[in-house]
Formats: structure tokens, C-alpha cells, sequence
């Protein structure tokens, strides 16, 4: 069997005077990453598009997201016929068959191409290129065959059993008789169908049709077949190239690990995500006729979706929220089950706090009738960063409820007690459930564990030599749940460590212990929360002695193993005793009691409301800003310390600054890279006689583009300018980019690898003159240049006009000197937040400020918000 090959399209030429085609992305999508399919959509969007998106009828908060698209855009339809899509279940390929027919019966929307994606693909392409390609190739159909011949196919791919799907399951119930007198064919599920094609398959009524359908209702992974053996048989057996417009991220030693046995009765393999890593993988398909990758996972790794922005000519660089992601983890309308119990109980307990913290801080911010209504993941620079979870309340002096989000942060209880031998290795040592054995990660990112929680632990290793330690686990009341011997390979790896613990685990701290040479070398404690509520009750005496006092005997088959646990447990009586009355704890005093366990692991950073002040009244509407604890009253805002003291005063005219003072500047990390610039200020109000400190935070703009990716050009990851070169290091030490007259500045470059090349480096002052223009070669490795060649040989737009310029600048004194730097700083630096400490007395005496003063930017960008943060001094911070 032959295919018909086809080439990349470069450029509109080679498809001059042949109409765009019109493509029907159906997007199949399930889970919680709204923002993500936001994404796509707005990455692929084109008015000549459609979107037709199915969600799976297990994702309700996904289509209750999603379905206000239907009236904001013309082109995107929810279909309403939903399917629970189990991977290799029949399900998804009647799925298909019937969003064919719909689209086909729609008479307003004019596609030519059905293309199927998920909420896991990304465009790796602009979708100008896609067009163009199907515009050469219209008529044919885009599918991957696995190239075996047909005996090989059916048995690998088990089309010789026959199957079942039930209960969101797919049972093997038999053998199946095989289809005579075709070829059988196959691969990726992932297709590109031509409108005729896909009428055919819908409407056709001759046996290979009706017969293909009767079989791949019984069969394992249907759409991996279906359409590859109906178009190989077909009329349209011409039409077809060998190609799904997708790459695959396959990792076989990863991907392979039978993931889907709890769907199937059958081993399955699934592609990894995309990460930052893989950046040279994809981009060898620059050349390809491959318009599309998968998977990729914001929530994992977000870095890698936004450089291909970038590569793409989609310039992200100013988005306020690049190395921000939220995704949804909880809603109210969610079903009830065991996770949701688990959440609530968490989450009641965290919004408790926040309830007290305000309470004390000042009496008309106590809050009342509480309901909350979601919560999300906030993640930056792809690591985790905060739990946000919003709720209704009521305040004394208000009578409509308002909305608050507050954020809270994990406290990490990890702890390396002996770093002697081998267990200084250990990079890692987490515990939590929802283990994704293809990625390595816990699925829960919020560490939210209940009595009955699959539990594991997960170890982190550095490259070292193999040894055996100990894996002791041990429950609230000082019993040791489970003792095992483990070995540790040579290798850098990630390990994961299962229990099989007997449920439900007893709530309460529990202690995770590794153990070499009899000794205890590292430890870890985690929380297991009681219910608060379970389905929807209230907690009982007897749920309450079947939920919160472990399983019945022991644990794990592991304890009896060892019996003997080979060090000493303080206190175990006393725990004892104590679990014992915890797990009778029903009403407030089990109220109380979460909330004291949970302010073990988590602590309140934030919580805001918004505020909208109505232009040019000044008047503010409670709606979303915030009342922020801790540390700092906190502002939104956007522009210098001047540009600080501007916005504030405009504002509102009693947050005028006077008689700024600058007393000291921090710079700010977050996961090891620079976040913000802080700068702590004195200055007056109009209404206080006393000076006030305030504290501005500052966001560096990149300036850095990539203005024709093609050639060895493409192999940069960052070019910045800087001073104080650490050539041990490799960093410049003028974290903040601070540069002078006087400053000695160097340009560092970091490269990926591949072959040698020369380039040239040019330096422009601000007159147009060129500075230095330096030729260099570059090798394989990371190469730091500082250009001294003052020769320059290509054009200076508006040269004249650039000195003319510099001239007048260079004269400046006064005021004038000063707006110009405020000219010059707002260009590379935004202002964040700007914040002011305020003590509060017992009696929250000063307090007005919460009420009286609203803050709140009346720049152009609506998304600007103002909060108060409060610290109380008569309690230990």
C-alpha cells in the first residue's frame, strides 16, 4: 500500500488563487484546565474556523466553564450529547460518528476539514502554515498508520478479543471472529478527515460500512482502526496520506507502565507531556508537515507552551500572568464523594483561620454566614506556589454578601536528620496520593489527604552507588504502620515507595521515617484530616468511630513482618490516648480539632476582595481587592517610586505622597529565579501627621525578542545585558539591572547545543551611534562575549533624529532630568504592588484605613487592584 506524500507549505505562494480552506477543530476535552482550552482556542482562533468541543460527562465544571463560549463566539458550539470517553473504549468512536453527523446536518457552518484534538495539544505551527498545507492537499484524509501488515496489527492492538464497555469500563468477555477479505489497518487516533470522506462514514449504507461499525463497537481502541481500515477499503483508499499532523512526546520506559488497567483489562501505553527539555525534540519539526504536539500540561510544565508562543510570532512577553498558572481544584457544585469530603474539610478549616485573623484585626471585619465557592492550584514558574480558595461571606456593616479569595501556603515538613552515607542523596521526600506513574508526580497538588487516601511516597535520588534502608511509616497514635526494606539503585532517579496500607488511616499527623544503619536519617510528617462532614452529614458518633480511628487489625501485612520497630516511639502512650479521643470528636471540638492540625501545614498569606472604583467619582465598589495579612498593606499598580507616588495620588487624592525618603531595596527570588525589585520608602499622607513606610515592588520588562528564528539563531535561550560579571559563577552580580554612566556592561548569552557558527554583535547607543561591532564564533558550548569592534555596516533608521535627541537629553537638569529617567524607568520597569505596614493595636484602634481609604489605580488596566494587608503586633508573628 502506497501513501500519498506531501511536503510542508512555506509560504501563501505556493497556494496562490486556491480559496482557504474552513477546519472544524472538535476538541474532545476533559478535567479542569479551563485556562488551557482558553488557550487553544485563542491560539487557533480564526473567524473562518469552527469549534466543535465535547467535554466528557464526567467533567461537569469543564462544561459549565466552557459553555458561555456558544454566546461570546459565533464558531464555537458545546455539543449536549456527551460521552464518558474511557481511553480504548467504544465510546469515543461513537463519540465521533455522532459529531460527524451533527456537523454535517448544520447548515450554517461551511467546513471542509475535521480535525480532533484534546485539551492536551498545542499548536506547533502558526495555523496560517496548517492552512496553507490543506489548501494544496484538499480532498485527501491526514491519518498515521503503524506500517504493520495486518496479522501483526490485530494482535498487537488485540482485535481478536472481544470487548465490552460498562460501568466506565471496558471488560474482555471473549474471543472475536475477525473480518474476512479486507485490510486491516491502523495507528493514531488523532485524525484529518475531508468532508466527503466523513459523509460516507456517516451516511454510507453498503456492508463494509454497517460491518466496520458492528465490529469496532466490540473492539479495543476503535478509533485507532475504524477510519484507517474504512478509507484503506474504500473508494477513498487514494486519498489518503500517511500522516496525522501530530507529534508525540512517546517516552516507551515511562509512558508503558499498564496505566490503564483500571479501565481496561489490557496494557496500554500513553504519551508523556512536553516539558522544557524536550524544546530540541520539537523543533526539529520545524521543517515537517506537523502542526500539532501533545501532550502538553501547563500545570506541569507551562514554560515549554510559552516558548513555542514565542517561536510562533506570538508575542506573550508583556502578558501579566507568563510564569503564572491557575487551575481549577474545587467547585461547590462538584459531585459529592470521598475527594470532595476531604477538600471541604481542608478547606472549611483554612477559611476558619482567615475568619479569625480578620475578626481580630478589627470587629466590622468579622465574617459571617461563610460559603465557599471554588478553590484553584496557583502555580509560578511551573512549581507550586499557593492554594487560593474563594468564598461568599457577609460583614456587620454590609447586607449584601461580598467575594473573597484568600491564599495560603504549604509548610514544608521534610527534614534531613543525619546527612551521613548515602542518604545524602536524597534531593526529595514527599507523600500524597493520585500517583501519575507516567509523569512521575502526584495528581494531588494539594496534598489534601483523608482517612481513606491511596497514600505513597515519592524520594528524589542523585547518581550514587546502590545501598538498603528502611521505610518506616507511623500512624498518630505511635503505631508503626508499616516497615519495609527497600533498595536504592545507582542511578539518579525518582522512586516511589507504596504502603498498601489498610484504610481508613487514623487523621492526624503522621511520620515518615527512612532508616539507615539503624539510625534515622530523614523525616517527614504529613496530615491526614478528619471529615468534617461525610456525604453530606454531619459527623456521628458512629461514623465517627468508622472514619477517624483507623482499620480494623493492623495496618499492612509489612508491621507483622517486623514487629519489632528497631528504635524508640516518645510518648507512644500518651499518643495513644490522645488519638483515641480525637477519633471520638464530633461538632465544634472536631471543628476545633482540624483546624488546629491544619494550621500545622498551612499557614494564611492573603485574602482579597475586589475593588472597582468608578472613573472619575472616586466612589469604590466592594466587589474583589482585599484585606491582606501577615506582613504588608498591598497595592496593585503599575508604573516607579514616582511612578508609585503617581498612581496613588491618582488614585485618590488622600493617598498623595509627601517628602519621600528611600531607605532600602531588596531584590526578590521566587524558585530561584529574580521575581520583583522591593524598595522600602518613607513619606507623608495629607491626612496623617506622621511619616508612614511604604514598600513598592517592581517587575523588570524583557526586552529580549527573537526576530527571525531560522538558522542556528534558534538555539538561544537568553541574551541580557548586565554588570558585575561572576566569571566563576557565570551570572552577573547586579541582580537588578541597574546600569550607569559609569558602568562596565557585558552581554551573556546562553546557547543550546549544536554546530559552530559565526555571528555578529552590535552595540547602538542612544544617538544612533554605533558603539562596537564585533564578529564572533560560536562553538557548542554556553559562550559570554563583550563586543569592542567599533565598526557597524548596516542601516540606523531616523539616525539624525536619535542625536537630535540624545543632544537635548544630554542637557537636562531639574525637573526635566527627572521626568525623563521616570520616562526612561517606566519602559523597562512596572510597578506591582506597593504596600504600607500597619500595627494594629489589641483594640484595631487604627484601623480606619480598612474602611475610609480605598485604594485603587484609575490607570488604563482594569485588572488593577488595591488591598490592605494587616499585621496584628500583639500576637507572635
Amino acid at each position: 500500500r502506497s501513501f500519498m506524500p506531501a511536503m510542508l507549505v512555506h509560504n501563501a505562494s505556493e497556494v496562490q488563487g486556491q480559496q482557504d480552506v474552513r477546519v472544524v477543530f472538535v476538541l474532545t476535552v476533559n478535567g479542569r484546565a479551563v485556562r488551557q482550552v482558553h488557550r487553544l482556542i485563542n491560539t487557533l482562533y480564526h473567524p473562518r474556523h469552527y469549534f466543535y468541543i465535547h467535554v466528557d460527562s464526567r467533567s461537569e465544571y469543564m462544561y459549565r466553564e466552557l459553555l458561555p463560549l456558544e454566546s461570546q463566539l459565533a464558531n464555537v458550539r458545546l455539543t449536549r450529547e456527551r460521552f464518558a470517553t474511557i481511553w480504548g473504549g467504544a465510546s469515543l468512536l461513537q463519540a465521533h460518528l455522532s459529531f460527524m453527523r451533527s456537523l454535517l446536518e448544520m447548515t450554517d457552518w461551511y467546513w471542509d476539514y475535521y480535525i480532533n484534538l484534546s485539551e492536551s495539544d498545542y499548536p506547533l505551527k502558526p495555523m496560517q502554515q496548517l492552512t496553507w498545507f490543506l489548501n494544496k492537499y484538499k480532498g485527501y484524509n491526514f491519518l498515521k498508520s503503524n506500517g504493520r501488515e495486518t496479522h501483526e496489527f490485530m494482535k498487537k492492538q488485540g482485535l481478536e478479543y472481544l470487548f465490552y464497555e460498562c460501568d466506565n469500563h471496558l471488560w474482555r468477555i471473549g474471543t472475536s471472529p475477525i473480518p474476512l477479505g479486507i485490510r486491516v489497518d491502523g495507528g493514531s487516533d488523532w485524525l484529518g478527515l475531508y468532508r466527503d470522506f466523513i459523509r460516507y462514514a456517516v451516511y454510507g449504507q453498503d456492508p463494509l460500512v454497517l460491518g466496520l461499525e458492528e465490529f469496532y463497537k466490540y473492539s479495543l481502541l476503535p478509533v485507532e482502526s475504524f477510519f484507517h481500515t474504512l478509507l484503506a477499503n474504500s473508494e477513498f483508499c487514494s486519498w489518503v496520506v500517511d500522516n496525522n499532523l501530530h507529534a508525540t512526546n512517546w517516552k516507551r520506559k515511562q509512558g508503558c507502565k499498564c496505566q490503564h488497567k483500571n479501565q481496561v483489562d489490557w496494557c496500554g501505553c500513553s504519551p508523556n507531556v512536553f516539558k522544557s527539555e524536550d524544546l530540541n525534540k520539537l523543533l526539529g519539526y520545524k521543517g515537517k508537515a506537523t502542526f500539532f504536539g501533545r501532550k502538553f500540561e501547563p500545570v506541569i510544565n507551562q514554560d515549554i507552551i510559552n516558548t513555542l508562543d514565542s517561536l510562533n510570532g506570538r508575542d506573550i512577553s508583556e502578558e501579566p500572568g507568563l510564569i503564572h498558572y491557575w487551575e481549577n481544584d474545587y467547585h461547590y457544585q462538584d459531585k459529592l464523594n470521598d475527594r470532595t469530603d476531604t477538600w471541604r474539610s481542608f478547606m472549611e478549616s483554612m477559611v476558619h483561620r482567615t475568619q479569625s485573623i480578620m475578626a481580630h484585626a478589627q470587629e466590622s471585619c468579622s465574617l459571617f454566614n461563610i460559603n465557599i465557592i471554588e478553590s484553584h492550584i496557583l502555580n509560578v514558574a511551573d512549581s507550586f506556589y499557593r492554594y487560593l480558595i474563594k468564598f461568599n461571606a457577609t460583614l456587620p456593616s454590609r447586607p449584601d454578601p461580598v467575594t473573597l479569595e484568600s491564599q495560603y501556603n504549604y509548610k514544608s515538613t521534610y527534614k534531613i536528620l543525619n546527612p551521613d552515607g548515602p542518604i545524602g542523596r536524597l534531593i526529595t521526600l514527599e507523600v500524597g496520593s493520585d500517583y501519575d506513574l507516567k509523569e512521575l508526580i502526584f495528581r494531588n497538588y494539594a496534598r489534601f489527604l483523608g482517612p481513606n487516601s491511596d497514600v505513597r511516597l515519592r524520594l528524589v535520588w542523585r547518581y550514587g552507588g546502590v545501598f538498603n534502608m528502611a521505610v518506616a511509616w507511623i500512624d498518630p497514635s505511635g503505631v508503626v504502620a508499616s516497615y519495609e526494606n527497600v533498595t536504592v539503585g545507582k542511578e539518579s532517579l525518582i522512586d516511589v515507595h507504596n504502603p498498601n496500607l489498610k484504610r481508613p488511616l487514623r487523621p492526624g499527623v503522621w511520620t515518615v521515617n527512612l532508616i539507615y544503619s539503624e539510625k534515622i536519617c530523614a523525616e517527614l510528617k504529613f496530615l491526614v484530616v478528619p471529615y468534617s462532614r461525610y456525604k453530606g452529614q454531619e459527623i456521628t458518633t458512629v461514623l465517627a468511630s468508622q472514619l477517624h480511628n483507623g482499620p480494623s487489625g493492623s495496618y499492612s501485612p509489612r508491621n507483622a513482618s517486623n514487629p519489632v520497630y528497631k528504635y524508640h516511639i516518645d510518648n507512644a502512650i500518651e499518643l495513644h490516648e490522645k488519638s483515641v479521643i480525637n477519633g471520638r470528636k464530633m461538632g465544634e471540638d472536631l471543628r476545633m480539632w482540624i483546624d488546629e492540625l491544619t494550621a500545622q501545614f498551612w499557614s494564611v498569606e492573603d485574602a482579597c476582595t475586589v475593588v472597582n472604583v468608578e472613573p472619575g467619582t472616586g466612589q469604590a465598589k466592594l466587589d474583589n481587592s482585599g484585606v491582606n495579612f501577615d506582613r504588608i498593606i498591598h497595592l496593585e499598580v503599575v508604573h516607579g517610586i514616582y511612578g508609585a507616588q503617581n498612581i496613588m495620588a491618582h488614585a485618590q487624592e488622600s493617598c498623595f505622597l509627601f517628602n519621600v525618603t528611600i531607605i532600602e531595596s531588596y531584590i526578590l527570588n521566587v524558585a530561584d529565579s529574580f521575581y520583583r525589585y522591593l524598595i522600602k520608602f518613607n513619606a507623608t499622607l495629607p491626612s496623617r501627621p506622621d511619616p508612614v513606610t511604604l514598600e513598592s515592588q517592581y517587575n523588570y520588562k524583557s526586552t529580549y525578542k527573537i526576530l527571525n528564528p531560522d538558522g542556528p539563531i534558534g538555539r538561544l535561550i537568553i541574551l541580557e545585558e548586565g554588570s558585575d560579571y561572576d566569571f566563576i559563577e557565570l551570572i552577573f552580580r547586579n541582580y537588578a539591572r541597574f546600569l550607569g554612566p559609569n558602568s562596565d556592561v557585558r552581554l551573556r548569552l546562553v546557547w543550546r547545543y549544536g554546530g559552530v557558527f559565526t555571528i555578529t554583535v552590535a552595540w547602538i547607543d542612544p544617538s544612533g551611534v554605533v558603539a562596537s561591532y564585533e564578529n564572533m564564533t560560536e562553538g557548542k558550548d554556553l559562550l559570554l562575549i563583550n563586543a569592542s569592534n567599533p565598526m557597524y555596516t548596516y542601516h540606523i533608521d531616523n539616525a539624525v533624529e536619535w542625536h537630535e535627541k540624545s543632544v537635548i537629553n544630554g542637557r537636562k537638569v531639574g525637573k526635566d532630568l527627572r521626568m525623563w529617567i521616570d520616562e526612561l524607568t517606566a519602559q523597562f520597569w512596572s510597578v506591582e504592588d506597593a504596600c504600607t505596614v500597619v500595627n494594629v493595636e489589641p483594640v484595631c484602634s487604627q484601623l480606619e484605613l480598612c474602611h475610609k481609604t480605598t485604594w485603587s489605580s484609575l490607570s488604563p488596566d482594569p485588572k488593577t487592584q488595591i488591598s490592605v494587608k494587616y499585621i496584628n503586633k500583639s500576637k507572635e508573628n
